[in-house]
């Protein structure tokens, strides 16, 4: 009988402690308020290394059409904060500004150079990582091109070379 008792008596101080436990707030533990999440963890891990400065990547000439694309970013305090991606031509006119070339492939792609720019602009300074900058639907092949140059320019950023890096167009 003095056994029975005593397992009782043992299992209701378990559930007990459980019970109190599991009751507990998040606020009583300030280790986890300190805490970052996961995604803020990451965001750090990956901008370790970044040289603050103003980073450029270009092609070497020109497409067909005459536009020549190019990527800034800037990094300050080792994240990267400002990127601008677009295309230039010989006149030094922006074709995220050719009203009439965004209007016409709005209409075909459902996008245009002044959109996707800046999708992707956001999307790279979200995750810190060009590999995790998601393609834009309708403007594929730029999206691969700002991937490719921000790809590109990580070594840079961390040796924090400012450098104009040139890259071979591709072929058409």
């Amino acid at each position: 009988m003095k056994m029975k008792k005593l397992l009782a008596l043992i299992c209701a101080s378990v559930l007990a402690i459980g019970a109190l436990t599991a009751c507990s707030s998040k606020e009583d533990t300030p280790a986890q308020s300190e805490a970052t999440t996961p995604a803020e963890t990451d965001k750090n891990t990956e901008a370790t290394g970044l040289q603050d400065g103003t980073y450029r990547a270009e092609y070497d000439k020109e497409d067909s059409r005459g536009w020549k694309a190019f990527v800034e970013v800037t990094v300050a305090d080792g994240q990267m904060t400002e990127v601008n991606f677009d295309y230039i031509n010989a006149d030094g006119a922006l074709k995220s500004e050719d009203e009439g070339y965004n209007t016409s492939m709005k209409e075909k792609a459902g996008t245009n150079p002044a959109e996707f720019k800046v999708a992707l602009a956001e999307s790279l300074i979200a995750s810190q990582d060009p590999t995790k900058v998601d393609a834009v639907t309708g403007a594929t092949s730029s999206s691969e091109e700002f991937v490719t140059f921000t790809t590109a320019l990580m070594e840079q950023m961390q040796a924090g070379n400012t450098d104009v890096l040139v890259l071979a167009a591709p072929a058409e």
